[in-house]
């Protein structure tokens, strides 16, 4: 499946959004390269790792991460 690059340009906004984002929660991403990616979040964005999840757990493995003092606000799935 292609992807419509100018029908997603076309749907970003440029208005304010009426509220205010003070955190984010519970967002859970599947990636390709889980250390790769755990890297990225730790090491760029400043996230620390609260859990890790092993095959045995989640096929290809799960980490958990905040990014303040709530317990898990990203995970990551391999």
């Amino acid at each position: 499946m292609s992807v419509d690059v100018e029908s997603l340009r076309a749907a970003v906004s440029t208005a304010p959004p009426p509220f205010a984002l003070n955190k984010i929660g519970h967002v859970v991403l599947m990636v390709s390269d889980l250390k790769r990616s755990v890297a990225f979040y730790t090491g760029v964005l400043g996230f620390r790792v609260s859990d890790i999840y092993g095959d045995d757990m989640m096929p290809g493995g799960m980490v958990f991460m905040r990014g303040n003092t709530d317990h898990q606000g990203v995970a990551l799935v391999g």
